[in-house]
């Protein structure tokens, strides 16, 4: 079976996102690289094992920033992607338990825009040429991202395991 995409309106997005509004984070962590993965609600095992042997945990939904990313305060910047490790670090424990107010699709290339409690947002944006790589996993199991500037829903319940 392959992935089953579709191309979505900005409509469409809202709804499916709604759910996850006034979720808490959980679980905010960097990834690969300078990525950010930010978990969200109530935490469970994931079924995959870190190398120590403890298992990752995941949220009930989460989203992804790869790339270029910032966390935004009423005027200003706090940290960003080019910040320094302990500045990001610092930054992202810092967003634990914050409650999602809003998600938004920002500009004509879509930025994916997260309000948090507390008047903290976090922001993705694209430069140098480079597209804003962003996902947002949903509570149904499927995942919404940008891809060549459009914004694109897989629904999993459509991909068997070899697919993903």
């Amino acid at each position: 079976m392959t992935k089953e995409k579709s191309v979505i309106c900005r409509e469409t997005f809202t709804s499916l996102v709604e759910p996850l509004l006034g979720l808490p984070i959980s679980r905010p962590h960097e990834g690969y690289g300078k990525a950010i993965v930010i978990h969200l609600g109530q935490l469970s095992d994931s079924g995959y094992r870190r190398r120590d042997g403890t298992m990752v945990q995941e949220g009930e939904a989460s989203f992804m920033l790869e790339g270029a990313w910032r966390v935004e305060r009423d005027k200003s910047v706090w940290f960003s992607s080019t910040s320094c490790i302990t500045k990001r670090q610092l930054g992202l424990d810092s967003l634990l338990n914050k409650s999602i107010q809003a998600i938004h699709l920002m500009g004509r290339l879509p930025e994916l825009s997260v309000h948090l409690s507390n008047n903290l947002w976090i922001q993705s944006f694209g430069f140098s040429g480079e597209e804003s790589e962003w996902a947002v996993f949903l509570t149904t199991g499927g995942w919404v991202c940008s891809e060549f500037g459009e914004v694109v829903f897989v629904n999993a319940n459509d991909l068997n395991s070899s697919a993903i």
